[in-house]
């Protein structure tokens, strides 16, 4: 409510409390020539935040790997900033196998959430592809999973929010 408003009745405040102008720094980590299994483990300990996109391997590169990212590793940037990184995928993949970037345009949030991707396989297992903190925006992840997999996004510890199947 404005300065000097007379609350009579019990009210809901939502406050965000704020850091300053200053942005915290972090390094940037080294995904260039990292499997996508590497890769996600490194985006669980990240402090920033990767946006991938992917293309056909050419003859030097190889498929399933990170093959670039426009911030030089080692460099200092601020926390949850985007860095564009480029996964290299095969011509031909195993008829039942997929390489993908899972994708979620998800709300800004006022700090950075936990949010955990699962796999349910399609006889029904189900484990962890990768748990991380994200500011919201824009969420890409890699993977190479079998096709019908279903991909589970959770957001805080919260029940299953967005569920895409592997294609």
């Amino acid at each position: 409510p404005p300065a000097d408003t007379i609350i009579t009745d019990p009210i809901e405040l939502e406050l965000v409390v704020s850091k300053g102008p200053e942005f915290e720094k972090t390094k940037v980590p080294a995904l260039t020539g990292l499997s996508i299994n590497d890769t996600l483990l490194q985006l669980a300990r990240s402090k920033v935040v990767f946006e991938f996109t992917t293309k056909i391997a050419e003859a030097t590169e190889v498929p399933g790997t990170v093959v670039s990212q426009d911030k030089e590793a080692g460099t200092w940037a601020d926390m949850y900033s985007r860095v564009n990184a480029v996964v290299a995928v095969p011509q031909k993949v195993e008829k039942d196998m997929v390489y993908g970037i899972y994708t979620e345009n998800l709300p800004n949030y006022p700090y950075p959430l936990q949010l955990q991707l699962d796999v349910q396989t399609f006889d029904g297992e189900r484990y962890n592809l990768v748990t991380l903190n994200h500011p919201g925006g824009k969420l890409t992840i890699p993977y190479y999973l079998q096709k019908k997999s279903v991909l589970i996004l959770s957001i805080e510890d919260s029940r299953d929010v967005m569920r895409k199947t592997v294609q």
